[in-house]
């Protein structure tokens, strides 16, 4: 049982989280749906699916299996009493499942008509009319509304069309099937987030269905914006004021791409063929195979081996394109890597052996090649500097192109790699790129490279810059500018909050109303702005972005106000 509910809690966890990263904002709705859906039962399924592990076992004629005799102490074994847990969980099991039971059949009581209740058709479902104040919500066939509200044409159409949209989508069956699981699981926390998912894409469904219709956009977020301010629901149905009217809002605007649906979909088969193999029920099955040894001998032509330098008692050389350090004590050959450790080549199948290597000038081994030709045919394994700074091959030649070979030398570095190094003289010092300035004497402040500002600080005099993420600031061969920082720009203004930006569209679309009633109508009287409500929302207008300002209210046309008046007594 244990197998079963960490596996199916597991399981529709990491389906659960896909969908979070990946589905939840998109606009595939009805996709959504039985995508949450099909994982719930795909998750109760998943640990009866059946994985085969094969075992091949391989005998091994040098393994022993040695009994050790076992010694107990009879005299001092006393009998140990547990305390059986078992009944415990189960009665805190069956009360868990009293009180889920209790609360699904006091939701579903609800739902019942009154006496006191007026019902009304509405396209081929009940309208229910409540006596008592509730928010619009519906549940398998019916919409339940407040009476007074109904009666005072305070319920928007739109707000009924919306919960028509919930019946005519059956969303009340996953809503049942999900609070009916939760009876069963109750001290599964993943359900209660799938519960919530659910219900959410049905508002997203609904929202989707309405604005189909040709509703308007703005009116029908001002409707949701006003129903928010009551947060009563019942569990069990579909309401229209569920919680998260921001992402709703964000939800109605995206449009998501088939492509990007198709790419997803191929995301999720790797991660359903990792559940059924972690999560599914293992079965092993062990397979015996003789193991056949063979001995070969390996042809002299196939060994490795590595030759240093016996003239000197160290040195660097290179093996399979890594550098490493040589140290010979006697008889004695001693490998270190990078990081000092000493390497055991023997092991690997090499032989070391050392000789006297005659060193030659590097110059009698190019004989007719130019500088150029040597690097083509050594690119990869030279170092490149221009005076004392590394740089890289390309700009090594392009730099030999233009200057020519004079003041050009091939010999070692410091590490024992052969280079290349382009050295200044005074017939190549114009035709060199400058060196780069040296970094400014502050430890940190504001520089100029190329018309873009850095924050920059140093570290343990290094002559490197950094920036604020720690990454080195490239000045080679750059104009850099030191930057006061009183002289800097200033940073955009932020963008305004989203209440502020819903407030203002409100106040805007009621002020540009109104003007225009006052235009068309000469009898009508341009409307009073308050002093401090254009000054509030003018800040909040010249806050917006572009982006926001092409979707915004636009800043209505107001007279000037009347000049200030001086009362002398």
């Amino acid at each position: 049982m244990e197998h079963y509910l960490i596996n199916s809690t597991a399981s529709l966890f990491v389906l659960w989280l896909f969908y979070k990263l990946t589905l939840e904002n998109s606009s595939w709705h009805h996709v959504k749906r039985y995508y949450l859906l099909l994982a719930t039962i795909f998750s109760l399924l998943i640990p009866f699916v059946v994985v085969n592990t094969v075992v091949v076992s391989v005998d091994r004629a040098s393994a022993f299996l040695v009994e050790q005799p076992i010694i107990t102490d009879l005299h001092n074994e006393q009998p140990t009493e547990t305390f059986d847990w078992t009944a415990v969980l189960l009665s805190v099991y069956a009360v868990g499942i009293l009180i889920m039971s209790w609360r699904f059949v006091r939701n579903i009581i609800r739902f019942r008509v009154e006496n006191e209740d007026e019902i009304k058709p509405y396209n081929n479902y009940q309208l229910i009319l409540r006596h008592a104040f509730t928010v619009p919500h519906s549940f398998i066939n019916r919409i339940f509304v407040s009476k007074n509200q109904y009666a005072n044409d305070q319920i928007p159409e739109l707000v009924l069309e919306h919960e028509k949209v919930h019946l005519d989508q059956r969303h009340s069956i996953d809503v049942l099937m999900i609070e009916l699981l939760l009876i069963l699981l109750w001290f599964n926390p993943v359900l209660y987030l799938l519960r919530y998912s659910i219900k959410l894409n049905h508002e997203f469904l609904a929202d989707k269905a309405v604005l189909d219709q040709g509703v308007d956009t703005t009116e029908y977020q001002e409707t949701l914006l006003y129903y928010s301010q009551h947060s009563h629901y019942t569990s069990l149905a579909n309401t229209f004021n569920f919680p998260i009217i921001k992402k709703r809002f964000r939800i109605m605007k995206t449009k998501t791409s088939n492509t990007s649906l198709f790419i997803k979909s191929i995301a999720l088969i790797p991660v359903l063929a990792i559940l059924i193999i972690s999560c599914g029920k293992e079965e092993t099955k062990f397979q015996e195979v003789e193991q056949v040894i063979e001995e070969v001998e390996v042809p002299e032509q196939n060994k490795k081996i590595i030759v240093v330098d016996a003239s000197t008692t160290e040195g660097y050389l290179k093996i399979d394109n890594e550098d490493y350090l040589y140290k010979i004590n006697d008889d004695q050959i001693n490998i270190y890597n990078k990081f000092g450790e000493l390497q055991d080549f023997e092991k690997q199948g090499y032989t070391v052996s050392k000789e006297i290597i005659e060193e030659k000038e590097v110059t009698e081994e190019l004989g007719n090649l130019s500088a150029i030709e040597y690097i083509n045919q050594h690119k990869e394994e030279l170092n490149y500097y221009l005076r004392n700074d590394q740089i890289d091959a390309d700009n090594a030649i392009s730099i030999i192109e233009k200057v020519g070979q004079n003041g050009v030398e091939i010999s070692p570095d410091s590490n024992g790699i052969m280079s290349i190094k382009i050295l200044e003289t005074n017939d190549n010092k114009k035709l060199l790129p400058p060196p780069p300035p040296p970094p400014p004497l502050t430890k940190s402040g504001y520089i100029k490279v190329d018309n873009k500002i850095h924050y920059y600080t140093t570290k343990d005099n290094d002559g490197k810059l950094y920036d604020r993420d720690g990454n080195v600031i490239d000045i080679k061969n750059k104009r850099i500018e030191q930057i006061d920082p009183k002289d800097l720009p200033p940073p955009p203004p932020p963008a305004p909050k989203y209440e502020d930006l819903v407030k203002y569209n409100l106040w805007a679309k009621e002020i540009n109303a109104k003007n225009k009633l006052a235009t068309e109508n000469g009898n009508a009287e341009y409307p009073i702005v308050k002093l401090k409500e254009v000054e509030k929302y003018k800040a909040i207008y010249n806050k917006l972005t572009k982006a926001q300002k092409a979707n915004a209210q636009p800043w209505p046309n107001l007279p000037p106000p009347p000049p200030a008046t001086n009362n002398k007594m």
